[in-house]
């Protein structure tokens, strides 16, 4: 046994290089082996993206204007939330009555390139619209007050929508008829009223029922439209009998003008 050990320390001290190689490899091996087994994990950050909640402002308030009224302007459109509605157009028309001539003037001064064919009033509510403001933005939002639907020269018989509080454009979901879903009209007319443009018709400037008693007394011609290319004559009590406006026309001509408290009215020619 002695023997062996002293052997052993020979061959040891003689081969003491390789000895230690494989020494220090298995060394080396076990630290990886260590390391591999216990590295610690890394905590790796996860970005999560949150989109920005959807924009709800009020497309008449809350957004830059085209065009600034006065203050008093401002209060009386304001007033307008809590007043019954069959008592806006006769308001307005009392405590403004060049309400539209002054809306044909902010458009042309901010749309221009085309001529104002006429204008009609409406005020309703809307719960999701979009609107436009003076940098041509589109914004998604709410909307409460008056509007005006406007027909140009270009497109007469489609409207272009304006809130008339900042007068930016605004986007309405149509229906069939080209009419904007979910808001309540309210036709807000003038007193006094001339025929500016040709192939106009007696409701474009008075309501329906206005319209036929305005008509009866004056004589003019009314009919019921078949379709966009026919109409066939009717007379007045047939015309009460239709609930659809645009189911029954009475044309005017060019020139003409009316009052329509005294249902005055004035021929530019014969009929």
């Amino acid at each position: 046994m002695k023997n062996l050990k002293s052997k052993f320390l020979e061959f040891v001290l003689v081969n003491k290089t390789p000895i230690i190689a494989v020494l220090v490899v298995i060394l080396a091996g076990g630290l990886y082996y260590y390391h591999y087994l216990y590295q610690p994990v890394e905590n790796t950050k996860v970005t999560v993206v949150v989109p920005p909640p959807r924009e709800n402002v009020d497309v008449e308030r809350d957004i830059t204007p085209v065009n600034r009224l006065t203050e008093n302007q401002y209060a009386l459109l304001d007033s307008l939330n809590t007043m019954d509605s069959k008592k806006v157009g006769p308001f307005l028309n009392k405590y403004w009555p060049d309400l539209r001539k002054n809306t044909k003037g902010y458009i042309m001064a901010h749309y221009t390139g085309d001529s104002v064919l006429r204008i009609n009033f409406f005020y309703g509510k809307l719960d999701s619209t979009t609107a436009k403001d003076s940098a041509g933005t589109d914004h998604t939002g709410h909307f409460d007050g008056l509007c005006a639907e406007v027909y140009f020269a270009s497109t007469p018989k489609t409207a272009k929508y304006f809130a008339m509080r900042c007068m930016n454009g605004m986007c309405f979901p149509l229906d069939s008829n080209g009419k904007p879903q979910s808001l309540s009209y309210i036709k807000v007319f003038d007193v006094n009223f001339t025929i500016d443009h040709g192939g106009d018709c007696l409701m474009n400037h008075m309501d329906f029922k206005q319209a036929l008693k305005f008509g009866k007394k004056n004589n003019l011609p009314v009919y019921h439209v078949i379709n966009t290319s026919k109409r066939e004559r009717i007379n007045y009590k047939e015309a009460a009998t239709y609930t659809n406006e645009n189911e029954v026309y009475i044309p005017v001509t060019l020139g003409d003008r009316g009052n329509r408290i005294t249902c005055v009215y004035h021929r530019a020619r014969k009929h």
